[in-house]
């Protein structure tokens, strides 16, 4: 700025003051457009911050549901354990019965020879019992005849003595 008699000159002066009054609008007008930048920025920031809340929420119910997976998870892993091992006592068990079942296959294999000889036994019986019987038959007959002819003598000499 240059100097004149009674110090700096008019025009540069109200030129220092235009130039300032320019700067001082631009400087509003950056201001305001900050202003609005920052209104939409906070506008945005808040946006986020619900769109944070309700993922946080979100990720809450779906935590809340994993460990609720897990646990089934982890009590179907036990159940399936405990049915493996019944399964397993089921196995041994069935097992042991088919090895039973072969033993009294084996056993009743080896009886069906003794088996069958009994049951031919068992048929001659009444035919051997019927020959045993005809043979005392005759004999009851005659034995019979004896008593009583036993106890026709037997009177006669009772009243005899008599």
């Amino acid at each position: 700025m240059g100097k004149g008699l009674f110090g700096y000159r008019k025009s540069d002066v109200q030129q220092l003051l235009a130039d300032r009054d320019t700067m001082l609008r631009q400087a509003e007008n950056r201001i305001r457009a900050s202003q609005t930048r920052i209104a939409e920025l906070e506008k945005t920031l808040a946006e986020a911050n619900e769109r944070k809340a309700r993922m946080e929420e979100q990720v809450r119910r779906l935590r809340q549901e994993l460990d609720s997976i897990a646990s089934r998870n982890f009590q179907g892993e036990q159940m399936a354990g405990e049915v493996r091992a019944e399964a397993e006592r089921i196995a041994g068990e069935a097992e042991r019965l088919n090895s039973w079942k072969r033993n009294v296959q084996d056993i009743a294999a080896a009886m069906i020879p003794t088996v069958d000889r009994f049951r031919a036994l068992a048929n001659e019986l009444p035919t051997r019992v019927d020959q045993s019987l005809s043979a005392l038959d005759g004999k009851i007959a005659s034995l019979t005849s004896l008593m009583e002819e036993f106890g026709r003598l037997s009177g006669n000499a009772d009243t005899r003595v008599g």
